[in-house]
């Protein structure tokens, strides 16, 4: 829990909640603005985290065949 929200063990399923909760929002200019922004923000972490996670996987697999 992060204060009163329920979080989920992956990224992605984080990711996709804040998603859906988005598109609750009214459909106003100003709640457009912060949809459009928040959503970039979350895909833009996702691609990070994949890319993280690529690069720790190829170190890992760097490790274990010099040994």
């Amino acid at each position: 829990m992060v204060g009163d929200q329920q979080v989920y063990k992956t990224p992605s399923a984080n990711v996709a909640v804040a998603m859906a909760n988005l598109d609750r929002l009214l459909d106003t200019p100003e709640c457009q603005g912060v949809r459009s922004s928040v959503r970039a923000h979350l895909i833009a972490a996702m691609g990070q985290t994949a890319t993280l996670l690529k690069r720790v996987q190829a170190i890992s697999y760097t490790e274990v065949s010099s040994d």
